[in-house]
């Protein structure tokens, strides 16, 4: 009889808080749509005002609502009766991911975000609650990755799988690809094969190594063929290298799991969505990066996951990979120096490997400085513009003028003209692309000391300005439902010096190209499928395996994931919202990072 008293007890405190949960969830959700009638939800509150039903099917929506309120009081009665335990990191992910979809839910772009809702009080309540339910799912979710890694699967056998792996890429890659022959070349491209073949400022807004790849494959192609075959030799180099590289990931996906069902998948996400056909057929430096990106993570995560049993040939591709991906594109280069660091003193106990690493990462460094100090000094090359690490305070303080600029006063006006042009920011600010207000900036370091001041000064006094740029400039690379920018791209840039055409190109045929990228836009516009086009939920994706990689106390797989983590930062600096490009090392190692995270082999999981 105790007993029966006890559960009792417990049975009705456990439905009572949820119940209260669940009426609150109800509350909150028809108070955030009745103060926002402009979101997509609109319909649900006219439905809830009453505007859309007659009298009669008034009664009909409340006793839908009761039901929804006694169901969902069911469901957390029974999901919170079997937790042992609060699982804080777990409800951290949530908060997160319910965040982003609430930010990305509202089209507004200049306040896409929960702090415009209702009261102080409505907001908090309003993401607690909903996150409660993310939480419910999450931690479904992360039980069922615990039943995959102790699942018992029979190891598959598929011969030459890297080999296999590359020749269907190639195959599933090649419609795309041959429509839109020659290949697209972007705005980008199209400067640095121009600057390579002019001979002078070669580098300027790019990475040198990059400029050097690009404009000289292209160079020989012109020696060889015409620009047409440049334009093919440029693809040609980007498919084979993305289509290797992706390869390499799924045959090692296959070792590590064992599993044909995890080398199918890989092959699926990679292959058939068509986010890196898309992306091969257009020349432009962030996609050879990813390739380049791939193979060092490879050679990383073996290392960390194998231990004293590291190869020398993988010691080798480290340092490669990490070379040519730090001087193929900006920021990664500090991405990668500081993972190594971080490997270094995690690994400082294991004499030889805290030598390899050592040096790894001293001849990674003092490559780079090198390559530093000779496009300094050689007339040829112009090393990128300092005006691109400065593109999110440039944006902020744009913003600060825009929405502020009537109360600043004189001296701080004078401050912002030294910088970048005052009146012109306020016009042309726009939260999804930091260019029309880097190209205003044109100062010089020294005169950057006054700015610094400025920007300090005017973030205490209004903070929430610089957040709301970073939310509105940011928040496409969260939300899975958007398509994100430039799927595709579909354009040839022919250069010119003053007057004369460095190159011309044209499509071979319009009408295939045309419908290469009418099927591309078809995954964009389809609200299913767009989740797999755009950047959120490749970045959602990898926030859910860390939080499972946290709360599980995986070091491993952490320390596999500190670059990402950085990468995933820096998401939030990025100088357009939404830009796949900037995504791709996440959304291209997405099988490496699930696989390290999802590891069934005990002796993987500890050192």
């Amino acid at each position: 009889m105790e007993k029966i008293k006890a559960y009792t007890r417990k049975t009705g405190i456990v439905w009572a808080a949820s119940a209260a949960g669940t009426i609150i969830f109800v509350l909150t959700v028809l108070k955030i749509l009745s103060d926002r009638p402009e979101t997509i939800f609109s319909g649900l509150k006219l439905v809830y005002s009453g505007q859309m039903l007659p009298s009669a099917a008034k009664i009909l929506f409340w006793v839908w609502l009761i039901l929804f309120v006694c169901v969902g009081t069911l469901i957390v009665s029974k999901f919170l009766s079997k937790q042992k335990r609060f699982h804080v990191i777990t409800y951290l992910t949530a908060l997160f991911l319910t965040f982003a979809l609430v930010l990305g839910s509202y089209r507004d772009i200049e306040s896409p975000n929960l702090f415009y809702v209702a009261s102080p009080i409505w907001r908090a309540v309003s993401l607690l609650v909903l996150a409660f339910g993310m939480y419910m799912v999450l931690t479904t979710l992360y039980s069922w990755f615990d039943r995959l890694r102790n699942k018992a699967e029979k190891p598959g056998n598929i011969r030459h799988a890297t080999g296999l792996a590359f020749v269907i890429l190639l195959v599933l890659w090649m419609p795309i690809v041959l429509s839109t022959l020659p290949g697209s070349i972007c705005y980008d491209s199209a400067h640095q094969i121009g600057d390579f073949m002019r001979g002078y400022n070669i580098g300027i807004g790019n990475p040198i190594m990059s400029t050097v790849l690009y404009g000289g494959l292209f160079s020989i192609g012109m020696t060889l063929g015409g620009a047409f075959f440049a334009d093919v030799l440029l693809v040609a180099f980007q498919t084979l290298l993305c289509a290797s590289a992706m390869a390499a990931m799924t045959g090692w996906v296959y070792r590590r799991s064992r599993s044909k069902v995890a080398y199918w998948l890989c092959l699926f996400i990679l292959g058939v969505i068509p986010v890196w056909a898309a992306a091969v057929q257009c020349a432009l430096k962030d996609t050879a990066n990813i390739g380049f990106f791939i193979y060092f993570m490879l050679a990383y995560a073996d290392i960390i996951l194998d231990g004293e049993k590291v190869k020398k040939g993988t010691w080798i591709r480290l340092f490669v990979f990490a070379v040519l991906s730090a001087l193929s594109k900006s920021f990664v280069d500090s991405v990668i120096v500081l993972c190594l660091v971080v490997l270094v003193l995690v690994r400082w106990k294991q004499i030889l490997q805290r030598k390899r690493l050592l040096a790894i990462t001293a001849g990674l460094v003092v490559i780079i400085m090198a390559v530093d100090a000779i496009t300094t000094h050689l007339p040829i090359f112009q090393p990128p513009m300092h005006r691109e690490k400065y593109s999110l305070p440039l944006q902020q303080v744009a913003r600060y003028c825009k929405e502020y600029g009537d109360e600043m006063t004189p001296e701080q006006i004078a401050v912002v003209d030294q910088i970048m042009d005052f009146d012109a920011v306020r016009e042309v600010y726009d939260p999804n692309t930091a260019d029309p207000v880097k190209r205003t900036y044109h100062a010089s370091e020294e005169e950057m000391k006054d700015f610094w001041k400025l920007y300090f000064e005017l973030g205490m006094k209004h903070p929430g300005v610089y957040l709301k740029h970073i939310l509105a400039g940011s928040y496409k690379y969260v939300y899975p439902f958007d398509p994100g920018t430039s799927a595709m791209r579909l354009y040839i840039y022919n250069w010119e010096e003053n007057g004369v055409p460095l190159y011309e190109l044209s499509y071979v045929s319009r009408e295939a190209a045309r419908a290469a990228y009418q099927y591309v836009s078809a995954w964009s516009e389809n609200p299913l499928l767009v989740i797999f086009i755009g950047p959120g939920f490749y970045v959602d994706a990898f926030i859910v395996l860390l939080g499972y990689v946290l709360e599980r106390k995986n070091r491993q797989a952490l320390l596999v994931y500190v670059p990402l983590m950085l990468l995933t930062v820096g998401l939030l600096f990025t100088h357009v919202n939404g830009e796949n490009r900037y995504a791709f090392p996440i959304m291209g190692t997405l099988a490496l990072t699930a696989t390290v995270a999802l590891l069934r082999n005990p002796e993987n999981q500890e050192q």
